[in-house]
């Protein structure tokens, strides 16, 4: 928990676990400087913003864990509020989404190496959606083409379309 301040008072001895720091270290808006420095100015803003309108604040940003490695982490922080709705408290959770990150990074990386070799092929590519319905086709769809396949077939602006259309 933190104060409705939004400055820590308090140990917060999970967050010192992680991030290595100290009490002393982590008092007030010392915090931050477990924060990722290309982070540092987003994430301020965010929880400055969340204190002064008493909203939740989310964040997704890296932060620095006790061994100097940086690890992407989920952040949610909710006003606690008493019976007359005036903020009593702070309550965080930090969740790690490093592993998703990167895996996220790694499709991102696959999509484009394939869509550079899709797009640079010498021969006509498309994919397409076929629909059997009785064991006929009903739809036949173009979902991707290359650039080879426009100039080999003369067909352009097929995407979304039926093969009986075009």
């Amino acid at each position: 928990p933190c104060p409705p301040t939004g400055l820590h008072i308090e140990p917060q001895p999970s967050w010192m676990a992680f991030t290595g720091q100290t009490f002393e270290e982590m008092l007030g808006t010392g915090w931050i400087r477990a924060i990722h420095p290309d982070d540092v100015p987003i994430v301020g803003e965010r929880w400055t913003q969340a204190v002064a309108c008493g909203e939740t604040c989310f964040s997704e940003h890296r932060i620095r864990r006790h061994d100097g490695d940086w690890r992407w982490m989920t952040v949610h922080a909710v006003p606690v509020r008493d019976a007359e709705g005036t903020i009593v408290e702070w309550f965080g959770m930090n969740l790690d989404i490093t592993d998703r990150k990167r895996a996220e990074e790694a499709i991102r990386a696959s999509e484009s190496r394939y869509r550079s070799l899709f797009e640079h092929m010498l021969e006509g590519f498309a994919y397409c959606r076929m629909i059997y319905e009785g064991g006929q086709p009903r739809d036949f769809t173009y979902l991707d083409v290359n650039p080879a396949f426009e100039r080999l077939t003369g067909l352009r602006d097929v995407i979304g379309k039926n093969v009986s259309e075009v």
